[in-house]
């Protein structure tokens, strides 16, 4: 586990920011950045003493389980928030070609003489 650990710091490090600075329009950048950062402070602070007075008052098999949940819950609305995204640019896209007229199938056909 700690080999993963080791191995996914470093990759998530600057990908993280990238993508953040990739999906947010340039004037909210750096309150975006600043909530991430606050963000992953004080999960980095709490979730150790969480975590430990679970792993004190119900075992080990509790502690690892809402750990396991919390990263599946994680992955869930990170999933969640990508398909939406996908859905509206599809929609965007739909009503952008409705609103020019065209469908989307190759636009119109040239003569060749």
């Amino acid at each position: 586990a700690a080999i993963l650990y080791y191995a996914g710091v470093p990759l998530y490090g600057p990908t993280i920011p990238t993508m953040l600075l990739r999906c947010v329009p340039p004037n909210q950048r750096g309150r975006v950045m600043g909530l991430d950062g606050a963000i992953n402070t004080v999960a980095r602070i709490l979730s150790p003493l969480v975590l430990g007075w679970v792993y004190q008052t119900h075992g080990s098999t509790m502690a690892f389980g809402v750990a396991g949940m919390a990263t599946l819950t994680g992955a869930m609305i990170a999933i969640s928030r990508r398909l939406l995204v996908l859905w509206n640019a599809k929609n965007n896209q739909q009503q952008q070609q409705t609103r020019d007229g065209t469908s989307g199938g190759g636009g119109e056909q040239r003569r060749v003489a």
